[in-house]
């Protein structure tokens, strides 16, 4: 139907996420997941959570995030024709 509502859960490669944080090598994840809700084919909220330490020297840390996001309204966005003028368009057409 049209206005199936649908969650999934997503293991997240930790390995990868905990690169994107930080490259020097100091963090290191245990988990890490994202769920998305997909409503009528888009997705309307996400969840992305991770748990793990950092560790510089001999200090260390427990991380234990989890970041939210709702999409209330989206109706267009605009991309630019090339990248060289993007600074020149606006994404409020």
């Amino acid at each position: 139907a049209a206005s199936d509502v649908y969650k999934r859960q997503f293991k997240v490669n930790t390995s990868k996420l905990a690169t994107l944080l930080d490259n020097m090598g100091s963090v290191k994840l245990d988990h890490a997941t994202l769920v998305a809700t997909i409503k009528n084919e888009k997705i309307s909220h996400m969840i992305l959570s991770f748990t793990g330490t950092q560790t510089v020297n001999d200090a260390s840390a427990d991380i234990d995030v989890s970041i939210e996001l709702s999409i209330k309204k989206l109706n267009k966005i605009n991309f630019p024709n090339d990248l060289d003028n993007y600074k020149n368009e606006t994404a409020e057409d």
